[in-house]
């Protein structure tokens, strides 16, 4: 089992641009991280307190959550889809609520089955949308496959945690080899 994980974030120069360090000692789904950008000076990111909540925090704004067991965080979407990959290649969706340091609240998302690859029949395609129909028009949505016999993460496709010098979060693609 995962016990701390560490991304480090560089252009494609070399320059570090930001660093994702989490912690998944209490759950893999909702691991205490912390996001550092660099650019930006940024920091958000998911902290455990002693009385039974969570510290969320984004820069300088933060709030206690009371913990809830069944909350998904970070890295915890990628820890939870693949847990549910035989799911979702049966066709069911599944919902979560996903915390969201940047608006230190929780949201109902779903991830749902996007399809086998017409070229990998071995490997799915897993969506990642917030779970109302009306914010679903206007909200990103991420993209991430899977090979199921393994069930390595092979590309992800969507927002990062990344912002510009002008804060406007970056979109990426990226394939994990």
């Amino acid at each position: 089992r995962v016990r701390k994980s560490l991304s480090r974030y560089e252009s494609p120069e070399g320059i570090p641009l930001a660093e994702l360090s989490s912690e998944f000692q209490g759950s893999v789904f909702l691991p205490k991280y912390r996001f550092r950008n660099f650019r930006t000076s940024l920091e958000e990111g998911v902290d455990c307190c002693s009385n039974g909540e969570l510290e969320v925090f984004h820069g300088k704004k933060r709030k206690n959550l009371k913990f809830d067991a069944s909350w998904v965080a970070g890295q915890g979407f990628h820890y939870l889809a693949k847990e549910r990959l035989e799911l979702l290649d049966r066709g069911e969706n599944q919902q979560f609520q996903f915390l969201i340091p940047s608006k230190l609240d929780t949201y109902g998302f779903r991830i749902r089955p996007g399809g086998r690859d017409p070229q990998h029949p071995e490997r799915e395609r897993i969506l990642l949308e917030i779970d109302q129909w009306f914010f679903r028009l206007f909200a990103p949505k991420i993209v991430a496959t899977y090979d199921l016999k393994s069930r390595r993460l092979l590309r992800y496709e969507g927002p990062s945690n990344l912002e510009d010098e002008k804060g406007h979060v970056e979109t990426v693609t990226i394939e994990y080899t």
